[in-house]
């Protein structure tokens, strides 16, 4: 959940935003109690992850493995020669 105190839109902007421009959301958030929901909830075929990391136990790339495929992207493309190396071993596994 995006911090309400950043200078990134909050978590309702991004909800908003969505709303008014797709035409089905689903919310992996529980504003109301407070509660992550499990993405095994959406019966997903594939769920793609920009950001593998730091994510709720039911929403994680290793729990999501478990009833559908997933798909990593990279938010950046680099081809600079100067390019630190990521080391995505871990998720890649799953």
């Amino acid at each position: 959940m995006l911090d309400e105190n950043s200078n990134r839109n909050s978590y309702k902007d991004c909800i908003k935003f969505f709303q008014n421009n797709c035409d089905c959301v689903e919310l992996g958030y529980d504003d109301n109690i407070k509660s992550y929901i499990d993405i095994k909830k959406f019966k997903p075929d594939i769920v793609f992850f920009q950001q593998p990391w730091q994510l709720h136990n039911k929403q994680n790339p290793k729990h999501v493995s478990k009833f559908a495929f997933i798909y990593y992207f990279s938010y950046a493309i680099c081809d600079s020669p100067n390019f630190i190396k990521m080391n995505y071993n871990n998720f890649l596994s799953y």
